[in-house]
């Protein structure tokens, strides 16, 4: 494919200031290979089965409940010490029914399973391309259905994060395939430091690959 158009200034992500929630990217892998513990494996993010939760999706919101220990002891002279003991974190996902999305087609899948079958495994990259955390999830409470004659369908569900997260090790490339746009290939590549380590290639056809995709820039997004 012939490329002879370019990025206007200002539509792409921003790098400083006050991001938007679409610069975050959620990944759900719509093909988990489940083990005996019945979660999904997260030692190892590679895969190409890493589905973009964004298609006809308008509204994610992460929601975190802390377990805290809350007691007075004598040499805080009555006053109450708080300790957090555990958390749950959580993702609620809304927007509308899209006929055909790879994420959305894996919720209907699983609409009517109980157990296991509701669990996989996230991707959560962090608009700054330097936090790209995994972790074992389970789906819940998935709509696929509801809304007046004339408007589009409603779709929600809410995404339990399971367990402890992993922090991806390394340089993570997420590539969209040629088949879909909105499935991905995850690679991990060893980084010499913590800089910003996660790019994102939206367009396989358009984006740079190789020495050309420069993840420390978190520039590269193929709009």
């Amino acid at each position: 494919m012939v490329v002879n158009t370019k990025e206007i200034k200002g539509t792409g992500p921003q790098e400083t200031g006050y991001p938007e929630q679409h610069q975050d990217y959620l990944f759900i892998d719509i093909a988990p290979q489940i083990g005996k513990s019945g979660q999904a494996d997260i030692k190892d993010a590679s895969g190409s089965t890493w589905a973009w939760v964004s298609g006809g999706i308008s509204n994610i919101d992460e929601t975190r409940n802390d377990t805290t220990d809350n007691t007075a002891y004598m040499d805080g002279h009555g006053f109450t010490d708080h300790d957090v003991t555990g958390s749950d974190v959580s993702y609620s996902i809304s927007g509308n029914r899209k006929m055909g999305d790879s994420f959305q087609e894996y919720l209907r899948s699983i609409a009517d399973s109980h157990g296991t079958f509701r669990n996989t495994r996230m991707i959560y990259v962090d608009a700054d391309k330097t936090h790209t955390k995994i972790a074992q999830c389970t789906l819940t409470n998935i709509k696929l259905n509801g809304a007046a004659a004339n408007a589009k369908k409603a779709l929600s569900c809410t995404l339990q994060r399971n367990n402890a997260p992993r922090e991806i090790d390394g340089v993570l490339t997420m590539q969209a395939s040629a088949e879909d746009p909105y499935v991905f290939t995850a690679s991990v590549a060893t980084s010499a430091d913590d800089n910003p380590k996660a790019v994102v290639n939206e367009d396989p056809a358009t984006n740079p690959t190789g020495t050309d995709a420069n993840p420390l820039k978190g520039t590269t997004t193929g709009k």
